[in-house]
């Protein structure tokens, strides 16, 4: 879940920044790859949700 918040808050940023927030100079498209990157590795959100709930019925 926290991996698609950090998605949606870089998308946001990009949005309020414009046309500039495609471009390597703010940084803030940056924002959005390292986001996409945390969601990848950390799997999706129905797996980490079938991890946790075997570990609480287990």
């Amino acid at each position: 879940y926290v991996g698609e918040v950090a998605v949606e808050s870089a998308l946001d940023a990009i949005q309020i920044h414009g046309g500039w927030g495609y471009t390597t100079e703010f940084h803030v498209e940056r924002g959005l790859r390292d986001a996409k990157l945390a969601t990848i590795g950390g799997g999706t959100t129905e797996i980490q949700k079938m991890v946790i709930a075997r570990t609480l019925l287990a």
